[in-house]
């Protein structure tokens, strides 16, 4: 229920580093390509010893439903951001990003480290994206998201091809933790400058989210290279299965000074013991299946009151222990279900001040861990006696749809929720009756409503219904999602194929393997490879994705493969040679061999 309670956590990675901490990137030329105008070379490009320093504003916010969350509203930061360049290996160039001179506007309920000047992230400046970040231990989260943030806002994807004449367009993706976003490139060229234009379309594959009109990030370019300007703005709205959070991130760098030829150290090799490698933020998931026993071990001999403080204590959703409180909640419901109404009355009083809205998620989230039967009705009447507060029946939505034996009187909640004139309600109603098909008691008449729906929906609305069908986790899914498999929307076919996950390997991986044969659109690809990878058990799997990494297929899809591989491990402890040819290899790409090289570092052998 964490995911899905706290999926805040997931979109501070989109708003205060989106894009940040990536494993991997599309396959785009160097950096250093030419970019050919009518009548110039423009070349974008960084050598070892360089320092550039930027005036930097920085603003973030957080929002859930269509009210602001007091403990992010409008972050604001200005700040000298300072970019070093240390040295080039097979890695990439080595880059360290940092901030000086800080103005800071918070929300007084975000605690802020006073000791911040100079903190360094490093990272390897690679083509198309960046692979991990080495952050300092004593750096505050909330600063290493900020800069990681920036550190990818700067990058930029250049076509397959280096020759480029003024006025030309073209698309790519750049990966996300959630998925490659789908992006359209403009150049043109004025007084000797070259200025980009980024524009951030849809994240495809996941219709859960949408990124919002008008992001993009606008580059300006001195004609030695070099980056002297940026207007970087990107809003992602996520609807998780009852609720709609909107992190938005605004970043504006104007250059003031290069330095060149300084002999920079490597920072790496005197500081890794004093850092930690950073990869994509994932909220932890609370288990629900712990036994009375470890029930007791969570909550450590705390007691009703006690936990209580616990909460009170808490600064708000970017509070590190607010996973582990959770944990505890659910924990003191399961030994005492009457402990929610203690909950109950602290909702109550924090009704009217600023705590409320994560107070409301985190509670929420525990009595999602409940049996039904000890909490749905006074969910239900806490949803209906707050229809004038969307972010309250959203919250009560996806805690409903994940009760133990939830009763009709839910199932009617949900599918009135799914009618409402609310669009973000109704978004919210018609996902959380796809999780709520789970319950094997409403499975058939859901699911039924559903496709029915489906089937007459306009275009706009098929992928919400779709998605909501994918979320039911349903085997008897297959008749429906097969036909979309060939939409000329690449996000509904994309979202069909990822259906497969779902469905018993001996139906699902004839499908995907003539998907992955036929297919050309990469994000239908990288999701039919995400639904592969729920039948690594299964002997055909492992020849599949050797065909994608051995074939003629781009960068982003052979490491999605190669994540595959690395899933078959415990049970095909084999395939580890193949990796081992792999990094050895020099037919492969370098990303391809230093990935699988990743893989064998950070797996054991069964």
């Amino acid at each position: 229920m964490l995911k899905k309670v706290l999926g805040l956590l997931a979109v501070l990675v989109l708003t205060l580093g989106f894009l940040s901490s990536l494993k991997e990137r599309p396959e785009v030329q160097s950096p250093e390509a030419d970019l050919t105008t009518s009548s110039q070379v423009f070349r974008i490009t960084t050598s070892p010893g360089d320092e550039l320093q930027y005036h930097a504003r920085f603003e973030t916010t957080v929002s859930i439903g269509s009210v602001k969350l007091e403990a992010l509203e409008a972050l604001k930061l200005e700040a000298d951001l300072v970019i070093r360049y240390y040295q080039q290996d097979s890695r990439g160039m080595l880059a360290g990003m940092r901030l000086k001179n800080m103005e800071i506007q918070a929300p007084k309920a975000m605690a802020l480290d006073t000791n911040l000047e100079n903190l360094e992230i490093l990272y390897f400046d690679q083509v198309g994206g960046i692979e991990e970040f080495y952050v300092s231990k004593d750096m505050a989260p909330w600063l290493s998201s900020l800069l990681r943030g920036a550190a990818a806002a700067v990058q930029v994807s250049l076509p397959q091809e280096s020759q480029l004449t003024v006025g030309a367009t073209w698309s790519g993706s750049e990966p996300s933790p959630n998925g490659p976003i789908a992006l359209r490139m403009s150049s043109t060229v004025n007084n000797d400058r070259l200025s980009l234009v980024k524009s951030y379309l849809h994240v495809a594959g996941d219709p859960s989210l949408v990124v919002q009109k008008d992001s993009q990030g606008l580059f300006s370019y001195h004609r030695d290279g070099f980056l002297i300007g940026l207007d970087h703005q990107l809003a992602i709205r996520k609807y998780d299965e009852g609720s709609s959070v909107l992190g938005a991130q605004q970043i504006q760098l104007t250059f003031q000074q290069r330095r060149r030829g300084l002999d920079l150290f490597n920072p790496l090799a005197n500081r890794l013991s004093k850092m930690n490698a950073v990869a994509a933020d994932e909220p932890l998931e609370a288990n629900k299946e712990m036994t009375t026993v470890r029930m007791k071990q969570a909550l450590s001999g705390l007691t009703q009151e006690q936990l209580l403080e616990k909460i009170v204590s808490l600064q708000g959703f970017d509070d590190q222990n607010i996973g582990v409180v959770l944990i505890q909640l659910e924990a003191m419901l399961h030994l005492n279900p009457q402990f929610k109404n203690v909950l109950w009355d602290q909702l109550q009083l924090a009704q009217s001040t600023t705590e409320y809205d994560w107070q409301l998620s985190l509670i929420m989230g525990a009595f999602a861990s409940m049996d039904a039967v000890d909490i749905e009705d006074e969910l239900i009447f806490y949803s209906e006696s707050n229809r004038h507060a969307p972010d309250v029946v959203q919250q009560t939505a996806f805690a409903l749809s994940d009760l133990k034996k939830p009763s009709v009187a839910v199932r009617n909640h949900l599918m009135d929720l799914s009618q409402s004139n609310d669009s973000e309600i109704r978004t919210m109603g018609i996902l959380s009756l796809g999780a709520l098909a789970r319950h094997k008691e409403h499975n058939d008449l859901v699911l039924s409503h559903l496709r029915a729906q489906l089937r007459d929906a306009n275009d706009d609305d098929k992928l919400i219904f779709l998605a909501a069908i994918n979320n039911s986790h349903s085997q008897e899914n297959l008749s429906t999602l097969s036909r979309y498999f060939d939409s000329s929307d690449e996000v509904l076919a994309a979202q069909a194929v990822y259906g497969l996950k779902h469905v018993a390997s001996k139906d699902a991986l004839p499908l995907l393997a003539k998907t992955l044969r036929t297919e050309s659109r990469e994000a239908v690809l990288l999701q039919a490879l995400q639904a592969l990878g729920a039948h690594v058990h299964d002997p055909r799997t492992y020849d599949l994705v050797r065909m994608i990494v051995d074939g003629d297929y781009g960068a982003q899809v052979k490491v999605e493969a190669l994540n595959v591989v690395a899933g078959m491990i415990p049970y095909k402890p084999e395939v580890r040679g193949y990796l081992e040819t792999i990094k050895g290899s020099h037919s492969y790409l370098q990303r391809i061999r230093s990935y699988a090289g990743d893989i064998l570092l950070s797996s054991t052998p069964s």
